[in-house]
């Protein structure tokens, strides 16, 4: 019994030493998250300093819609290549006979095999 009282204080007193330093470290970080937003904010932006973000802006905002147009003209180039190709009628029509004239070979074949 007196093991049993020993260990169940044991584990009290630690569970009560995690507390505390948790409860500790938890205020430290509270301390730095307000003094980080006890800040002063930074001072606003002159005229040159706004003329130069609109002018990147600009170059990045052309940059970005030259790349989209880029890249969906290279996309319905290569979808109507792709159309072209399975819809094309001259190729179908030869495909087909020659398809048609294997189909005969093989179908007489069987029908040799099966008499």
């Amino acid at each position: 019994m007196k093991d049993g009282k020993f260990l169940f204080l044991c584990g009290l007193i630690g569970i009560c030493v995690l507390a505390y330093k948790s409860c500790k470290r938890n205020d430290e970080t509270t301390g730095k998250r307000n003094a980080m937003f006890n800040e002063e904010p930074p001072s606003p932006s002159s005229e040159a300093d706004t003329s130069t973000i609109e002018k990147e802006y600009d170059d990045t905002k052309n940059h970005v819609t030259n790349s989209v147009k880029n890249r969906h003209e290279a996309a319905a180039k290569t979808i109507e290549e792709s159309l072209n190709t399975i819809f094309k009628e001259n190729d179908d029509e030869t495909s087909e006979n020659d398809n048609s004239e294997i189909m005969n070979k093989t179908n007489n074949k069987l029908d040799d095999l099966l008499k």
